[in-house]
């Protein structure tokens, strides 16, 4: 049952996605899609995760970390200082700046796609059935450290289709995807809620990924401000994958990930 949950987390993942993206096809105003996307992405995944875990897991969602979280201050802190801090790493690197003309409704529709659909849609969802789902399971049956070493990898590996990527750019994405894997699943067993990472994952995806402010090396039209990077190095860039695997962004998770196991003790507890 264990191994079984991973391909039907999966599943879940992509048929509410696929599902709530008529959203797309009912006439409603621009700046609502994005709602109306998110709400029945969110409300569909929730739902199949419940009803999985009662009927066939036998477990409840709260004991799948789906719950109210501790120390949310912390984790709200963090959720703006580490992509903020990120793209201003990235911002020192030479580049060029570009402010795109666009009327007042177009940045409206970006902006909420970023809050609504890249950011809190993905984050909620993405969480719901890694550390959530899939991670609850696997402790359950072997414990906390593959547990947290598992989800993680795989979670890196499928963001491997969202684009051609070389041998190095894949490289780069599985090692930056396991750390910020283990990153969330470390914040969730901190805070004891997928809410806590949700937050952090959200905020990241709406600072780095939304269109808002793109740092990429190629310029982008489609973004409110594109600040297309001069280097070439993959280290400073991220390669073709983009900066969430760059060099800034994973020492980030790699600091985030030290602090919290040291603070939390999570290094000296036993592993059940």
């Amino acid at each position: 049952m264990t191994l079984l949950t991973i391909p039907v987390g999966i599943i879940i993942l992509v048929l509410t996605q696929l599902v709530a993206g008529f959203a797309y096809t009912i006439p409603v105003p621009d700046w609502g899609t994005s709602l109306l996307f998110t709400l029945i992405y969110i409300t569909l995944a929730w739902l199949a995760v419940r009803i999985y875990s009662a009927k066939i897991l036998k477990v409840s969602l709260q004991e799948c970390y789906i719950r109210k979280p501790h120390h949310y201050l912390r984790w709200l802190i963090c959720a703006f200082l580490l992509p903020l801090l990120v793209s201003l790493a990235l911002l020192c690197i030479k580049g060029d700046l570009t402010v795109n003309t666009m009327s007042m409704t177009q940045k409206y529709t970006i902006m909420l796609s970023s809050i609504f659909t890249v950011g809190f849609g993905a984050g909620i969802g993405e969480e719901m059935i890694f550390r959530g789902l899939i991670m609850s399971t696997i402790e359950r049956k072997w414990g906390k450290k593959a547990a947290l070493l598992i989800p993680s990898v795989l979670f890196g590996i499928l963001h491997v289709f969202n684009g051609k990527l070389g041998c190095m750019d894949f490289l780069f994405l599985i090692i930056s995807g396991s750390f910020v894997g283990i990153m969330f699943s470390l914040i969730v067993y901190d805070s004891g809620s997928i809410f806590a990472s949700a937050t952090v994952h959200g905020i990241w995806n709406i600072i780095i990924i939304g269109h808002i402010l793109d740092i990429d090396t190629a310029y982008n039209a489609q973004a409110i401000i594109s600040y297309r990077l001069q280097s070439h190095s993959m280290l400073l860039t991220g390669g073709k994958f983009g900066v969430e695997s760059s060099l800034f962004a994973t020492a980030g998770y790699i600091i985030v990930i030290a602090i919290t196991l040291l603070h939390s003790g999570l290094l000296h507890r036993r592993d059940t």
